[in-house]
């Protein structure tokens, strides 16, 4: 019998240690409920010229029933027409990954979709759709292998340069996951996790012995 509690708590203790600053327990139902915030260049000093924080509620079935209850807020950049590409987007992955804890790829693609639409909201309609194409262009010519054919009109845009994206885009790329490489992964994720903490404990306090004698 599957235990989902205890999967939901397995991904939500992943969540806290790979989104340390963005993510956030609900006060009131902290097992169930819980808000990211996901920016294009999450831990860099690139420029972020959108960003969403998404609101989630873990159905009492997850990960083998889909989320139903969730919520896209924006925090910056983006449009309400943005905000209903995104919302297509989620209910697909949703469905896609049906079975296996799904929250890190499901940032993953969200943290992929405002990479490429990561402009800012003064530029021209010209420049956004140049943008835009450029990026999709060098997005398809990675994910296809061609990633260093580089066309002759392609420059910098008018929010990041291609090779920041590059970047980006390889950072955001790992593993599919499955339930059974979740579980694999999370398991020696959060064992490594919580020795780090131990010993950082040890080191401030001491061990057992050391604080029996104070």
């Amino acid at each position: 019998m599957t235990d989902y509690q205890q999967e939901q708590e397995d991904e939500l203790e992943s969540l806290e240690c790979l989104y340390p600053s963005t993510f956030a327990r609900d006060k009131d139902e902290p097992n169930k409920k819980f808000s990211i915030e996901i920016l294009p260049h999450q831990d860099s000093d690139e420029p972020n010229h959108v960003g969403i924080k998404l609101f989630i509620t873990y159905p009492s079935k997850y990960p083998d029933e889909i989320i139903r209850d969730y919520r896209i807020e924006i925090i910056r950049g983006l449009k309400d027409k943005q905000i209903k590409e995104l919302d297509i987007l989620m209910n697909e992955l949703f469905t896609d990954n049906i079975g296996a804890p799904m929250m890190f790829t499901i940032c993953t693609e969200l943290q992929e979709w405002l990479i490429q639409n990561n402009i800012p909201c003064d530029t021209s309609l010209h420049d956004q759709m140049k943008a835009q194409n450029e990026l999709k262009q060098r997005l398809q010519r990675l994910t296809f292998g061609d990633e260093n054919k580089i066309d002759d009109h392609t420059q910098g845009d008018a929010h990041c340069t291609l090779t920041e994206f590059d970047k980006s885009y390889k950072r955001s790329k790992g593993t599919p996951v499955n339930k059974k490489t979740f579980i694999k992964w999370s398991k020696e994720f959060l064992k490594n996790y919580r020795q780090i903490q131990k010993e950082k404990y040890i080191k401030l306090y001491g061990n057992d012995d050391k604080r029996d004698k104070l």
